[in-house]
C-alpha cells in the first residue's frame, strides 16, 4: 500500500499527518508512506525527524483583499498544482489524507484527479478554508469534533473521530518516570507553557510577568517561547534580574516527556495540542488566538471548558494577574485539579487513527 500524507504550516497540522502516518505504518508494515509539505516549512524537519521521505512544494495562502501579491500567489498555486501531479504520477498513491493547511490543496486535489482515494481531517470545531474546499472533493471527511459537521459541506458524510495523536503521546511515560528523565522533583508543582510551534506573545508576555511569583511559591516550569520570540523574551528576563539557566525553550522537540511530568498546561486552542494534553490527561488553562480565521481556537477553547477539563482567559482579557490567580487555584486545589484530569483523559479515550485507517482500507477495497 502506498499512502501520501499532508499537513503544512503549524504542528497542528502536521502532527496529525505524522500520526496517521505512523498508524499506517504499525498496521501495514511493508506500507510506502510519503509526506508531501511545504518546502522548507516546519513539516519538512519533522518528518524526516520521524523517518519519512519528504517532498516539497512551494504555495502560499490568499490574502483577503486584492493586491499584487495574490497573483503571484495564484502563479505558484498553479505551479503547486502542477508538481503535485507529478508526485501522483510516480509515486502512484492508493490513499492521499490531508491534515489541514494551504499545501493540502493542491495535494489532494490532484491526487482525486489521479484516482487515489482521498481524505481530509480537520481538527478545529470550526473548519478551515482549504479543508471546507476538500471535503466537496473528498472521498472520505474525518472531523476532530461533532460541531465542524454543520460547517461543512461533504462529498459524503463527515465521520466525527476526534483528533489523532502520536504514538509518543499515545503511550507516555508515567508522571514520575517522566520526572525522572527530565531532573525534576516529584514534590514540586510543575507547569508546561506554550502557544504553539510559532510561539504567542499575549501567553509569553503573561507568564513573564508571574516568573518572579512563581518562582518564590517554588512552582517549576518549562518555557516554550517560540523561534520569533527566543531572544526577546530571554533579554527580558536577564533585564528583570532572573536566571535564565533553567527550562526557556525556543521549541520543545520532547513534548511528550514535559506533558507527562507536568501538572497543567497553559496553552493556545490549537485543536492538536489540546488533543495531546487529553491523551495525556493534564488540565489546561487555554488562551485562544484572537487573530484566527473564523476565530476558530475560541470554539476549541469553550468546549474544553465545557467538558470542566480546563479553564480558557480570552487574549483581549488576558493579565499577568488573571493568569496567576487561574495557575494557583489549580494547582493549590488537588480535588479541582484530579477532576479536570479525569475529564481531559475522557475526552480522548478513543483512537481517532485506527477509525481513520479502518475506514480508508476498507474503501480502497471496493473503489
Amino acid at each position: 500500500m502506498k499512502i501520501i500524507v499532508s499537513g503544512g504550516g503549524t504542528g497542528g497540522h502536521i502532527y496529525p499527518a505524522i500520526s496517521i502516518a505512523d498508524r499506517f505504518k504499525e498496521e501495514y508494515p511493508d506500507s510506502e508512506i510519503l509526506y508531501v509539505g511545504v518546502r522548507d516549512g516546519l513539516e519538512s524537519r519533522i518528518a524526516a525527524q520521524y523517518g519519512y521521505e519528504f517532498r516539497g512544494l512551494e504555495v502560499k495562502g490568499f490574502q483577503r483583499k486584492i493586491s499584487l501579491e495574490n497573483i503571484k500567489r495564484v502563479i505558484l498555486a498553479a505551479k503547486a498544482m502542477k508538481e503535485a501531479s507529478k508526485i501522483m504520477r510516480e509515486f502512484k498513491p492508493d490513499i492521499v489524507i490531508g491534515t489541514g493547511g494551504y499545501v493540502c490543496g493542491p495535494v489532494v486535489m490532484a491526487a482525486s484527479r489521479a484516482g487515489a482515494v482521498t481524505a481530509v481531517h480537520e481538527q478545529n470545531a470550526f473548519p478551515g478554508i482549504t479543508n471546507k474546499i476538500l471535503a466537496k472533493k473528498a472521498d472520505r471527511v474525518f472531523l476532530g469534533f461533532e460541531a465542524a459537521r454543520q460547517r461543512m459541506k461533504c462529498k459524503n458524510d463527515p465521520i466525527t473521530v476526534g483528533n489523532p495523536v502520536r504514538k509518543d503521546i499515545r503511550m507516555p511515560l508515567e508522571r514520575s518516570a517522566a520526572r525522572k528523565k527530565l531532573g525534576i522533583s516529584d514534590d514540586t508543582a510543575f507547569i508546561l507553557v506554550t502557544g504553539g510551534s510559532g510561539g504567542f506573545g499575549a501567553i509569553n508576555d503573561a507568564f513573564i510577568k508571574i516568573i518572579p511569583d512563581l518562582i518564590q511559591r517554588n512552582v517549576e516550569f518549562a518555557f516554550s517561547t517560540g523561534r520569533y520570540y527566543y531572544e526577546p523574551v530571554i533579554k527580558t528576563l536577564k533585564d528583570m534580574g532572573i536566571k535564565t539557566d533553567f527550562r526557556v525553550f525556543e521549541y520543545i522537540d520532547s513534548m511528550p516527556d514535559y506533558l507527562s511530568a507536568s501538572d497543567l498546561c497553559i496553552v493556545s486552542a490549537g485543536a492538536t495540542t489540546l488533543a495531546e494534553i487529553n491523551a495525556v490527561g493534564r488540565p489546561s488553562i487555554i488562551v485562544p488566538k484572537a487573530y484566527t480565521s473564523e476565530n476558530h481556537q475560541e470554539y476549541n477553547a469553550r468546549y474544553i471548558k465545557s467538558m470542566e477539563a480546563g479553564e480558557y482567559i480570552l487574549e483581549k482579557e488576558l493579565s499577568g494577574e488573571l493568569l496567576y490567580e487561574k495557575i494557583m487555584d489549580i494547582i493549590e486545589n488537588p480535588e479541582k485539579r484530579k477532576l479536570m484530569e479525569e475529564n481531559s483523559r475522557k475526552l480522548n479515550d478513543g483512537d481517532p487513527c485506527e477509525a481513520i485507517i479502518k475506514e480508508l482500507s476498507q474503501l480502497i477495497k471496493v473503489k
